[in-house]
């Protein structure tokens, strides 16, 4: 691959004879010279010009070479010059003494003009390269600066397609908290009224996440609110989640899935029905301030062609608040690869159960992030809580 950059060199060496035929040689390679007779001159010019290819003599009064190769390694914008230390010392210990303090390659003096060329080729092929190597790592810090871009773009649009944090109805308080572990979460939720007493949630975790989970997720909120009629009939939920499992397996034949909790909340009966389709993060508070975390009811969703779920009927009566909580809660881990743990979630519940809905969400999330110590998560969070209102 043709390189066009120009090729910038200099020459350190007290010996105007010698200096004279290095510059032969590297401008016959095809590099723009500067001559310094000292160290100290050499230094002067290193703080105003960044030079490819770098000969210097050992031997120079006052800073030696070697000191000179040891400065210019400690300076940030010198790690890729190529250095070439020439002199008259013989013997492995001073080519290792060069090498060690950063020469990339040693020329021993007298200097034949063969083995000059070369050395100098040899250079200019490891400084193009180099340069090359340069240019597709821009290139790929410009292409990942365009990614997060429209990772953050896709994320902006995933949230506004999320339900607000807080939703007031008569007869129920909705409130939640979600973070994606990337740019985009696997994790989706929603909150619907289907009529005017009746009302639908539903929190699904797709399995992995990141961009493909993000749009699985979108695309299975789509389907299920394209569905939200079907909830309203007999045995609603259950054919809701058969025919979710048979567009999935038949679209992906078994290779993704997701958990799903989905929660009808029918004040026209009275009733509370859910399905957790392989989903632990379901808690139930009673009226005696009871917590429970819920059996999952179902298997996930995707993983089997054929799909058998069960509800369970709860009266409105007994139930004082939801949570449905994603295992990227609990999978939170902390400085020493420990995990947060389901008991500790369901502890920060039953600290903060006389809290307001919106009070124990947050309580819930500072946990966790306190457990991280600020760090990312692993998994996506969701915590999202749902207070009955006594009539």
């Amino acid at each position: 691959m043709k390189n066009t950059n120009k090729l910038d060199a200099i020459i350190i060496d007290d010996n105007a004879d010698i200096a004279m035929l290095l510059e032969h040689a590297v401008k016959k390679a095809g590099f723009h010279t500067t001559l310094s007779n000292s160290s100290e001159i050499a230094m002067n010019l290193f703080k105003a010009y960044k030079y490819d290819l770098i000969l210097t003599d050992w031997m120079m009064p006052n800073f030696s070479g070697l000191e000179l190769i040891r400065w210019i390694r400690a300076q940030k914008n010198f790690e890729e010059s190529y250095i070439i230390m020439i002199t008259a010392k013989q013997g492995v210990e001073s080519l290792e003494k060069a090498l060690e303090e950063g020469a990339d390659d040693y020329l021993t003096k007298p200097i034949t003009l063969g083995e000059l060329y070369a050395r100098i080729n040899v250079a200019k092929r490891v400084i193009l390269l180099r340069k090359e190597r340069e240019k597709y790592i821009q290139k790929l810090f410009e292409l990942n600066q365009k990614m997060k871009k429209n990772l953050i773009s896709g994320l902006n649009a995933q949230k506004m397609l999320l339900p607000p944090e807080k939703i007031e109805f008569p007869e129920l308080i909705f409130s939640s908290f979600s973070n994606p572990a990337e740019f985009l979460s696997g994790d989706n939720h929603d909150f619907i009224r289907l009529s005017d007493e009746i009302y639908l949630l539903f929190h699904l975790d797709m399995c992995g996440h990141g961009v493909a989970s993000a749009l699985y997720g979108i695309t299975v909120k789509t389907l299920i609110g394209n569905m939200s009629s079907d909830f309203l009939k007999a045995n609603g939920v259950k054919n809701v989640l058969q025919k979710l499992n048979t567009k999935f397996y038949e679209s992906i034949g078994g290779g993704q899935y997701f958990t799903l909790v989905l929660i009808l909340f029918d004040f026209t009966k009275n009733e509370l029905l859910y399905i957790s389709a392989g989903h632990s993060g379901l808690y139930i508070i009673d009226k005696d301030k009871d917590i429970k975390q819920a059996d999952s009811t179902a298997p996930p969703i995707g993983l089997f062609e054929k799909y058998e779920s069960a509800s369970v009927t709860l009266s409105m009566d007994k139930v004082e608040k939801i949570f449905v909580i994603s295992d990227g809660v609990s999978e939170a881990r902390n400085s020493n690869n420990e995990f947060l743990g389901e008991d500790k979630v369901l502890k920060a519940i039953e600290h903060t159960k006389n809290s307001s809905i919106e009070e124990q969400v947050n309580y819930i999330k500072n946990i966790a992030y306190k457990w991280t110590g600020g760090k990312n998560f692993s998994d996506d969070l969701s915590i999202i809580g749902v207070k009955i209102i006594e009539k």
